[in-house]
């Protein structure tokens, strides 16, 4: 049987990084994607199938990812590229506001066929986002994730998903 491939945005550290090394050592082609992949260190010494810039946010970047990726059957897309800037209240700009929705919520949706969309919550993860102040360690959260995204079935589609109980949680 065919290896599968998956295609992880924002693999270049945190729960990406996790996701391109749990989904490499079970065998899959893993595409490695991230803004900038000369300073994915670990990314790269990770060797995936095939190293991916990309940046979501970036219509252009997409396109160009698209284009280069036409004749490559993608099995497993995780949307994982994401920002979080911290600001208070005062000082959030309009522009913050469009960047994090930009780059965390907005985005092309299927075009046709049957996919499965889930929304799992990886917990509360340690990984530099959060300042490493995170109660959860990257390889816990992907082992649970990965456990919903194999088990995952059309009728879960746009439900939210404990990464540990894989039970289902309300919006």
């Amino acid at each position: 049987m065919a290896a599968k491939t998956v295609l992880i945005t924002g693999s270049n550290r945190g729960i990406g990084l996790a996701f391109a090394k749990h989904y490499k050592t079970e065998g899959w082609k893993v595409i490695g994607c991230a803004r900038n992949v000369d300073a994915a260190t670990e990314l790269k010494q990770l060797e995936p199938w095939k190293l991916l810039t990309l940046d979501t946010s970036n219509e252009e970047s997409v396109h160009a990812a698209a284009k280069t990726l036409e004749n490559v059957p993608i099995n497993l897309l995780i949307n994982n590229a994401g920002v979080m800037d911290v600001h208070d209240l005062q000082s959030t700009t309009k522009a913050d506001l469009l960047r994090h929705f930009e780059v965390n919520a907005s985005g092309s949706g299927p075009s046709g066929g049957k996919h499965r969309l889930l929304a799992p919550t990886p917990g509360y993860v340690n990984t530099a986002m959060v300042g490493f102040q995170g109660t959860v360690f990257t390889d816990d959260s992907v082992k649970g994730l990965a456990r919903i995204i194999a088990n995952a079935k059309l009728e879960d589609s746009a439900k939210m998903f404990h990464f540990e109980k894989g039970e289902v949680l309300p919006w």
